[in-house]
């Protein structure tokens, strides 16, 4: 079977790999599908021109489809047109459900093709319980929870300075991570906890306020760091701290992308955080504050590293291409 995935990712390495992972697995299965394009084509015009040239449509983010430089309108129509395309050839849509809500706004594009696809999906995945839940709640097939598959990435060794911390809080910042909301919260100051934060802030005004949380104590570091860098901090710090808020809450690949980094996640009660908690992979609070009490137990360390290691070996993204060959093989009878 021929296969296309959507978005199709840029040839260079980014803060996400998880596109270029997929389709190495996938492509280890099936036969993938790279129409060609000019460049800077609108990924969902790409998806319209792909939209007769495969046997299965894997989607990821699409309901995020419009966003962009452009007209929202012509992306909106692109992608709706191009999803009853793919409908009516009876091709196979694969719905990789990454979050229940976006993590921005839910706009009127977004609720036209998630109710589209909730009708015409062949199989919807989610990458969380909670998520699994949510969709077969409005899907009209066969839903899967699949955890996150552990990302591929050989990180390198990385020879700069690091920094002692008993929380690092590292990738893009944005709103729904609730970096501001924790560094606003008094008890930063009050506890006297190494607070290192580095990643990305494009909102000056964001980027601005956290500015005025930081003193000795409390570093922020308005900047991409590479993976060799991040892994090491990782495992330098007592605690990888993700203070999420709101209700995108979901999957999450920068926490897969620090279990295989050797750091010691800790998140909120939802979503992905929840699910690797069960495995004993992951620290949960259901208030922030909770963090500010956290020991560091050498025993309990332990225990997060060998659940760790078995996670890891049952959820790798060449165990993913497998199942989901085998699932679309049933589906195919």
């Amino acid at each position: 079977m021929k296969v296309f995935i959507y978005p199709q990712h840029k040839k260079k390495q980014t803060i996400n790999p998880y596109l270029e992972n997929q389709e190495w697995a996938v492509g280890k299965q099936f036969e993938i599908v790279h129409p060609e394009y000019r460049r800077r084509l609108p990924q969902s015009l790409r998806l319209l021109i792909g939209s007769t040239k495969a046997d299965v449509y894997i989607l990821n983010w699409i309901e995020e489809a419009v966003e962009g430089e452009g007209s929202r309108l012509l992306r909106g129509l692109w992608t709706l047109l191009a999803l009853q395309i793919i409908m009516l050839r009876k091709a196979k849509i694969v719905w990789i459900f990454h979050n229940i809500h976006s993590h921005e706004r839910e706009t009127f594009w977004s609720k036209q093709i998630k109710q589209l696809l909730f009708r015409g999906s062949t199989i919807i995945v989610a990458h969380s319980a909670e998520a699994c839940e949510y969709a077969k709640q409005y899907a009209r097939c066969p839903v899967h929870f699949k955890n996150h598959p552990i990302p591929i990435n050989n990180y390198g060794m990385w020879g700069g300075e690091l920094k002692e911390c008993d929380f690092y809080i590292w990738g893009n910042i944005h709103p729904y991570k609730g970096v501001l909301e924790f560094l606003s919260n008094p008890l930063c100051r009050e506890s006297g906890k190494q607070i290192l934060v580095v990643g990305r802030c494009k909102d000056k005004g964001m980027s601005q306020e956290i500015i005025k949380c930081c003193n000795e104590k409390v570093v922020f570091e308005n900047r991409q760091a590479g993976f060799s860098e991040i892994a090491a901090q990782c495992k330098k710090a007592k605690y990888v701290l993700f203070p999420y808020v709101g209700d995108s809450i979901s999957s999450s690949g920068v926490l897969m992308d620090t279990l295989q980094m050797g750091g010691t996640p800790v998140g909120p009660n939802r979503g992905a955080f929840a699910d690797l908690a069960r495995e004993k992979c992951c620290i949960v609070y259901d208030d922030i504050k909770e963090v500010f009490d956290l020991p560091v137990n050498e025993k309990k360390m332990t225990i997060l590293q060998e659940s760790r290691d078995r996670f890891m070996k049952d959820n790798s993204w060449e165990a993913f291409g497998a199942w989901l060959y085998n699932i679309l093989k049933e589906e195919h009878k």
